[in-house]
């Protein structure tokens, strides 16, 4: 099998199986390989990561992460878009982390992890710009990236109200960058940290308001919103400007809109079914004691000052 890694740890005489276009066998104890030798591959780029690095697995990993993302641009230049003149601005972006000498090694990379042939005008691209200089790419300049707006307090107002409702936020947030966000654009933590995703989408995709059919998907599931968690729920669909509505009628059909978000908590048509304690409309407010019917009749008041019929 061609292009196939694999590590065999064995105590058997395999001997017979060395040979210089296989497999390729480490000996533990000599602490050398029996068919592969350094000096004959230039390993330029590779130490420079191990110096860079100093010693350190996370930022070693970092590093490779980052020219995985790297490699994922120009793929999509190549293949998304067919705008090979952008490639070598690109790199002419990233030379102060990436010197010119490793721009070959990168489309390798890049070649290799895509199984893709880079057509031979990018080669000559970078070419001459490697004889221009560092920076010596004559593009327009580029306009400075306003800064992103913060929107954390949001996220973490979502993902407090409920664990049942926050895993349905994160999925419904992934699901949404696979279908309708280039990964190109994003960062390697708005890849895989959901806030910094968040952060990116308020800022990109939902600048005024998050998206109808996300809030759809999200609470596509009727189970999620239960009358442990109606009022939390409805707090935050307020503080985030999502209509109520929206979920009632996309996502929550059968619950009943009364019970699910506490429009009527007193007693005539409220499901007392469940030991739910019941109140009238009355000024007197209950004792503490009884914490269960005091809060419902604070949310009762709370509601009547919402609707303007107090």
């Amino acid at each position: 099998m061609e292009n196939v890694h694999c590590i065999i740890n064995t105590h058997e005489d395999v001997s017979q199986l060395v040979s210089e276009h296989s497999l390729l066998f480490y000996n533990k104890k000599s602490k050398k390989f029996l068919n592969w030798k350094f000096e004959s591959h230039e390993l330029e780029f590779e130490n420079h990561l191990f110096e860079q690095s100093q010693g350190n697995v996370s930022l070693l990993h970092d590093s490779l992460m980052h020219i995985k993302s790297f490699a994922t641009r120009i793929y999509a230049a190549l293949v998304e878009t067919n705008n090979y003149p952008s490639i070598p601005i690109l790199f002419n972006e990233q030379a102060e982390k990436y010197a010119p000498e490793f721009w070959d090694r990168i489309l390798q990379f890049m070649e290799r992890y895509y199984d893709i042939k880079t057509p031979p005008e990018i080669y000559k691209g970078l070419q001459e710009l490697k004889v221009l200089g560092n920076g010596g790419l004559k593009a327009k300049p580029q306009a400075k990236k306003s800064p992103l707006k913060d929107f954390f307090i949001e996220y973490d107002l979502i993902v407090s109200t409920d664990r049942a409702i926050s895993n349905a936020f994160v999925r419904a947030l992934h699901d949404y960058r696979s279908e309708h966000v280039n990964s190109a654009n994003l960062e390697l933590s708005q890849l895989y940290n959901p806030k910094e995703l968040y952060n990116y989408l308020r800022n990109h995709h939902w600048k005024d308001n998050i998206d109808d059919e996300f809030v759809i998907k999200w609470f596509k599931d009727p189970a999620l919103i239960n009358e442990n968690n109606s009022k939390d729920v409805k707090i935050m669909l307020k503080k985030l400007a999502i209509p109520h509505e929206l979920v009632i009628k996309h996502g929550t059909e059968e619950i009943d809109e009364k019970i699910s978000f506490g429009f009527n908590l007193t007693g005539s048509n409220s499901n007392d079914k469940i030991g739910k304690p019941s109140i009238q409309n009355s000024e007197k407010m209950p004792s503490v004691k009884d914490f269960k019917l005091f809060k419902a009749w604070i949310m009762t008041k709370l509601d009547q000052i919402e609707s303007k019929d107090y």
